[in-house]
């Protein structure tokens, strides 16, 4: 199966490489046969957007089959010159050696000797990598033990900031890995969608992390609401238009406003004091909103009370979307299909229940025309918070990566 994924990658390849001056690939460099993870996904997605951050890039395609998650780009920039910018890439950013960066045109594949520099060298010896493969001088434990190594590390720099952004994609990354995405858009599935991909999520998250880099550290709340108004304009220019990302938007600067300014344990009463301006909106909201719950902004008030209390449930994704399901109104869904529809879901929404069941209700979803949007933000969001919450544990900086599922 694999050999015919790479057979369709390289036709695709060739194809595109008639369109565009240069062609290129990036692929994950996961060991073994399971390469449809979030670790290596996620590698995969951080090289695409360094690529696209240094290159004029004119157009990008999404795989996602036996191979993992592949990107190939197409850019107006002369080979050489981008092969340089690879090569960099690879050698010197702290996640460049987990992947394959190749470089083609129409004369062929760009290699590593033609710009002078040496073969590619093992992960864990910095021998020539070839040999070791061949040789097979490190077990597969041993490399996958490395890779997630290099990944954590990553995911936990000094600085606040950077970590809660590294974070933060990576748990928008599992979000779009999930293996039932329950109508939503996913890396291999556009669900319920017809206007939108994964390339407009992609999109959205690059615009997403800018807004908060961006972002100043203190502000009063009336003036963090007004820079997430100019925020969610610049989503809906990054995606031409189409909402992928503003219930996370929301969520995530509150989020990242009270990680900045307070320790984990106060994050909670943080947000609900300085959301209380939000009653206000609540006291005539829309028809689609329940009383029980109203939205986001009921989140915020409670300071995401719910959301704190069962940031474990990260810990198997699929179990996690189907509680939030239970325990929520996604008002993406209740404006598609009303009130009533949506109690019929919950009732389906069983995280005991077996992979055949779970199966059935992510079909229902996609021929009921059911996308949960807001579920998958607050899965997002739980995510994102169990893995910066071990810094507040007592614990030595011990990584939770690893204990993270699918289903």
């Amino acid at each position: 199966m694999i050999y015919e994924t790479r057979e369709e990658r390289a036709h695709r390849q060739h194809e595109l490489a008639k369109e565009f001056e240069t062609i290129v690939i990036i692929r994950p460099n996961f060991p073994g046969k399971e390469k449809k993870n979030p670790v290596a996904n996620f590698v995969s997605l951080l090289m695409m957007i360094a690529m696209e951050k240094e290159l004029p890039i004119c157009h990008r395609e999404t795989m996602y089959k036996e191979e993992g998650l592949i990107f190939l780009l197409g850019t107006a920039k002369e080979a050489l010159e981008v092969k340089e910018y690879a090569l960099q890439l690879e050698e010197n950013h702290p996640l460049g050696r987990l992947v394959d960066i190749d470089v083609m045109n129409t004369s062929g594949e760009m290699s590593r000797r033609e710009l002078g520099h040496d073969e590619r060298k093992c992960f864990i010896c910095s021998k020539r990598a070839v040999l070791c493969v061949r040789n097979r001088t490190h077990t597969l434990d041993e490399v996958i033990d490395f890779f997630y190594r290099q990944v954590e590390i990553y995911l936990m720099p000094v600085d606040k900031k950077e970590r809660f952004l590294r974070t933060l994609l990576f748990a928008i990354t599992t979000e779009l890995s999930r293996i039932r995405t329950y109508g939503c858009v996913g890396f291999s599935t556009t669900g319920v969608h017809a206007d939108m991909d994964a390339g407009t999520f992609i999109d959205s998250t690059k615009a997403l992390l800018g807004i908060l880099k961006e972002m100043p550290e203190e502000t009063t709340f009336q003036q963090l609401r007004t820079y997430g108004v100019e925020g969610e304009k610049k989503l809906m220019q990054a995606t031409q238009g189409i909402n992928a990302q503003k219930g996370l938007h929301f969520f995530s600067l509150l989020l990242f406003d009270a990680y900045l300014n307070c320790d984990f344990k106060s994050m909670k009463d943080y947000i609900s004091n300085r959301t209380q301006s939000l009653k206000e909106d609540l006291l005539h909201p829309p028809p689609h909103f329940s009383k029980e719950n109203c939205g986001a902004r009921g989140h915020a008030l409670e300071g995401f009370d719910t959301l704190f209390e069962n940031v474990d449930r990260a810990k198997n994704i699929d179990a996690c979307t189907l509680w939030w399901m239970q325990n929520t109104d996604d008002t993406t869904a209740i404006r598609r299909r009303g009130i009533e529809f949506w109690r019929k879901a919950q009732a389906m929404a069983k995280p005991e229940g077996t992979l055949e069941k779970k199966d059935y209700f992510n079909e229902f979803c996609i021929k009921e025309g059911i996308s949960t949007g807001g579920v998958a933000d607050l899965v997002t969001c739980t995510l994102t918070l169990y893995l910066l919450k071990e810094e507040e544990d007592g614990n030595q900086k011990k990584s939770r990566l690893r204990d993270i599922q699918l289903q």
